[in-house]
């Protein structure tokens, strides 16, 4: 079997061709995987922060339903999405999508969004909207007098 040039260039074109979207396919499929990104705390210490829902800044929270969406802290370098659920309850998410790890937003109408991918989270911290296919973390959360103690 004998090629000529243009035979071979063909093949050669094709192949490479072949492989370049190949491999873009597997990197593009990689980085759309649902296993959660890595956490902020990977020194394996817990971490944790205290808040005292009595001050102005943290008033959202003093009432039933009421949200709040704080910035990177020792917990969670991405910030926390808190939830006052019960008068007893306070639920703490990280704002870390679990679809790329994007900054979540605070919850509108009881649900947050990504603005990388458009995934959407309840207040019970999953997801009514993909692509993220798993629930957000939830931190350990202690409420006790006004003062609100979340933990890793």
């Amino acid at each position: 079997m004998s090629y000529n040039r243009r035979d071979f260039l063909q093949t050669s074109l094709t192949s490479i061709g072949t492989i370049t979207l190949g491999s873009m396919a597997v990197s593009f499929l990689q980085s759309c995987s649902t296993s959660s990104p890595t956490e902020p705390n990977n020194n394996q210490q817990p971490a944790s922060v205290t808040f005292d829902l009595s001050k102005t800044e943290y008033q959202s929270l003093q009432t039933v339903g009421g949200t709040l969406a704080l910035g990177s802290n020792a917990v969670d370098s991405l910030g926390i999405l808190l939830y006052r659920e019960s008068g007893a309850v306070v639920k703490a998410y990280s704002r870390r999508c679990t679809h790329q790890g994007c900054t979540i937003g605070s919850f509108s109408g009881g649900v947050s969004s990504c603005p990388c991918h458009g995934s959407q989270f309840n207040t019970a911290g999953n997801v009514v909207n993909g692509p993220a296919s798993s629930s957000l973390k939830q931190y350990t959360s202690k409420l006790e007098n006004n003062i609100l103690t979340i933990s890793t």
